[in-house]
């Protein structure tokens, strides 16, 4: 009896304070500010009832993703991402029904029209949000602007309903859900905006009512901005949270993401490279890829079973890698494979790891993986995935808002542990925990100076001797990559037990690693979808580099840079700083290296872009 009586009390406690909090909104609220709340709080309802629409249609298909706990951060963070639609949407309102508030304004003409303008664009939202459910469930990844395209193509897209007539079921759930919404805002209208019509009158302060208006603004703003912490910027990749990319997209916003490629695609940066001619370009591309699948009986095989261990320096040439500088990873360079010619594909970071990892050249120096559309690449990642690896990616949690985590977890990769200052016995327990092989990739930030320098060798050097005293240390080769430069980068493959100390001079870049290293671990590996050659084959003719606003294609006698100010230079190696041009001297020679730049380039824009719309 008394527990009864203590969950009565309870409960009309409850009650209380819901029934006070209501009086107090409606007190103290203008009307038309209640409305506009009521329609963000719709809004959210909605667009949570959609995303549980994914949730289920996907784990229709996918039982294995039926996660409650992912699925409930999944809608947490979702909230942070609608509100910033929802703001934006909201905002041009919320100021107009302010002023109505402010200035008394009872009439019908003025309400009505914004009322049902606000259902219009809503009803617009929900449309392409049910959409996206039926495109996510075919195609495992939010609509996009690239899916635009196929308003032109309608006998695909009934041909596409034809064979799956499902879509039609999302159609009717839609047109249900819509009814519900619009009935939902006709009652908010009559609660809220039909009681500031004559002969409803309420009597408010002015100067409340002003000081909430520019409450209710400000908390928009904030909104909009994205922001819930200082230098916590709000991107796609915000939303990576979890190892499993399904929720990690489902928490994206439809729309946030919609407008994000939108605005991805007609970007300046994002221009097609028009220099030559598609004949030319495809010529020189097969040409030059003829034998891409050739695995010289030179190239090493690691044991069966080998983990891969790469530690990714930032600001590390080829240069630092002395006694001087580097002590530690000079003295290992000595007893193992090293490659001398060996350029870098960029110069920030994440040019590096997209090269290295995904064996495509950046487009100058643009951030491949910072997209509101994410292809999937056959690089070192999905090929080791296929082998039954697990792959890991350990990186600084700063650097998570460049994009690599979303970008990663949609590319094979396992798991990304974001944690700021990990410790060397962090990272040895993690991989020693593991049941499976593994492919590990630990990126070490660096400043290029030389404090910085010292303390990266440092780490190399504390690392390997953590790692020997593991029973996974001798059937593990370890692959140290510099990641960005003007100059040579190293690139260094350890494993005294099995591989020979050798030089290898063949010219490469970083995005030869990947087919380097996954031919070494198996010679079944098929290198069909990358643009990558093995270095072992001595096959690449030029070494491509591009950086923000130059290019470069380089061999070792010459080395031809493009500029967009629309500048040409041909070097020889070295004079390039004594300024020494010969252009004019060689013309065939630049325009040979000229059309090799561009056509890898023009290759990688045209490549990229049938990735992402499926149906390459």
């Amino acid at each position: 009896m008394d527990i009864n009586k203590n969950i009565k009390d309870f409960n009309r406690n409850i009650k209380g304070f819901n029934d006070k909090g209501v009086k107090i909104v409606k007190t103290h609220l203008p009307l038309p500010l209640q409305y506009i709340f009521g329609v963000y709080f719709l809004g959210l309802f909605f667009m949570m009832l959609y995303r549980l629409a994914n949730f289920t249609v996907h784990c229709f298909v996918s039982f294995s993703d039926l996660n409650f706990i992912l699925l409930i951060k999944s809608l947490l963070i979702g909230i942070r991402f609608d509100t910033i639609v929802l703001c934006y949407i909201l905002v041009v309102f919320l100021i107009l029904m302010s002023l109505g508030a402010v200035l008394k304004i009872n009439k019908k003409w003025f309400y009505r029209p914004l009322h049902l303008i606000i259902c219009f664009i809503f009803c617009l939202v929900y449309f392409v949000t049910a959409i996206d459910v039926a495109y996510f469930s075919y195609f495992k990844s939010h609509i996009n602007i690239i899916a635009l395209s196929w308003i032109q193509s309608p006998s695909y897209i009934g041909a596409l309903i034809l064979r799956h007539p499902i879509y039609l079921v999302y159609f009717s759930v839609f047109l249900f859900s819509l009814v519900w919404y619009i009935w939902l805002m006709y009652c908010l209208y009559n609660a809220t905006l039909f009681k500031v019509l004559p002969p409803y009158k309420v009597q408010r302060s002015l100067p409340k009512t002003i000081a909430l208006c520019l409450l209710s603004l400000a908390l928009c703003g904030w909104g909009m901005y994205g922001k819930i912490i200082p230098g916590s910027s709000l991107d796609i990749s915000s939303a990576s949270f979890s190892d499993s990319d399904f929720f990690n997209q489902l928490a994206t916003n439809t729309i946030f993401n919609l407008q994000k490629s939108v605005k991805e695609e007609y970007s300046s940066s994002n221009a097609p490279l028009t220099v030559l001619d598609g004949l030319t370009t495809r010529n020189t591309v097969e040409e030059q890829f003829i034998l891409k699948n050739d695995i010289p009986a030179s190239c090493p095989v690691l044991p069966p079973s080998s983990n891969i261990v790469a530690v990714m320096m930032e600001n590390v040439s080829l240069d630092d890698v002395t006694y001087s500088k580097m002590p530690n990873l000079s003295s290992i360079s000595t007893k193992s494979l090293s490659f001398t010619s060996v350029y870098p594909d960029g110069d920030n970071y994440y040019n590096g790891i997209f090269s290295v990892l995904f064996a495509y050249p950046n487009i100058f120096s643009a951030n491949s993986m910072k997209s509101a559309v994410v292809p999937k690449f056959d690089g070192i990642a999905s090929y080791l995935s296929f082998k039954k690896y697990r792959n890991i990616f350990f990186i600084p949690q700063s650097q998570k808002t460049n994009g690599i985590s979303g970008f990663l977890y949609h590319n094979y990769f396992h798991e990304v542990i974001t944690k700021e200052n990990t410790t060397i016995t962090e990272e040895i327990n993690k991989l020693s925990s593991l049941s499976s092989n593994f492919f590990a990739c630990i990126l070490v930030n660096n400043d290029g100076k030389d404090n910085s320098l010292k303390q990266t060798d440092k780490y190399i050097k504390n690392f390997l001797d953590s790692c020997k005293q593991t029973a996974w240390f001798k059937k593990t080769a370890f692959v140290f990559v510099g990641l960005n430069g003007k100059d040579k980068v190293p690139l260094i493959v350890y494993m005294p037990d099995h591989i020979k100390t050798k030089k290898i001079d063949n010219i490469a870049t970083q995005t030869d690693i990947a087919p380097t290293l996954s031919a070494m671990i198996s010679r079944d590996y098929n290198n069909d979808n990358t643009l990558g050659l093995n270095i072992f084959s001595s096959q690449r003719e030029f070494a491509v580099s591009s950086y923000a606003h130059s290019a470069v294609c380089q061999d070792s006698v010459w080395k031809y840079v493009w500029r967009d100010s629309g500048k040409e230079s041909l070097y020889l190696h070295g004079s390039d700083k004594n300024g020494i041009n010969y252009i004019k001297a060689y013309p065939q020679q630049a325009q040979k290296m000229k059309e090799y730049l561009f056509s890898m380039l023009q290759y990688t824009q045209y490549t990229t872009a049938e990735l992402k719309l499926k149906r390459k």
